[in-house]
């Protein structure tokens, strides 16, 4: 497998401790391929509870830009993106220049700052897209602390909530968008 270079893409708001949770577990991650480094893009939407400040300190390595309160997620996520490409995909394990690179990123990883990844989360994401192909978005569904499964993607006219398999990736027709792997084929 070629080195991977994840551009994570993730938004804030006033979820100091819940977006450093999200990067500690992104931090945590085991069972990568060798070589695999990550270039973090948070852009925090006015926060007043000190989310830019602590993620700075705490993670130098993460890119961070603050813009208005009145910048809705979706928007904040495509600043995000649109920095990714311009700031490249990964600098290491959170580590080294804010932003990362200097080389170009593989995949984007959309990460809702509210999600707090299993350990091997991004390995099972990365070997779900190689085994699927190089134009396959892999959507990670999330569970509750109950282990219910709360969002992932969905099929069909009724838009069901799609269980995933346990060792088979499930089609779905669209998704919630709080932990999807992007690769730059797509």
């Amino acid at each position: 497998m070629h080195s991977v270079h994840l551009a994570v893409l993730m938004t804030s708001h006033d979820r100091r401790a819940r977006t450093l949770s999200a990067l500690r577990a992104l931090e945590e991650q085991r069972g990568l391929p060798a070589g695999t480094t990550f270039g973090v893009h948070l852009v925090d939407t006015g926060s007043t509870d000190g989310t830019p400040e602590a993620v700075r300190l705490r993670h130098p390595a993460v890119e961070v830009m603050s813009v208005g309160a009145d910048v809705p997620h979706n928007q904040a996520l495509r600043i995000a993106s649109r920095n990714s490409r311009s700031g490249g995909g990964g600098g290491g394990p959170l580590g080294g220049a804010p932003g990362g690179p200097t080389h170009t990123w593989t995949h984007q990883l959309w990460l809702d700052d509210r999600v707090e990844l299993f350990p091997d989360a991004v390995a099972n994401l990365l070997r779900t897209a190689a085994a699927a192909g190089t134009r396959t978005v892999v959507v990670g569904a999330v569970r509750n602390a109950y282990g219910d499964t709360v969002h992932s993607g969905r099929r069909g006219r009724s838009l069901a909530l799609v269980e995933p398999g346990e060792h088979t990736p499930e089609p779905c027709d669209t998704y919630d968008g709080r932990v999807v792997l992007v690769p730059r084929a797509v």
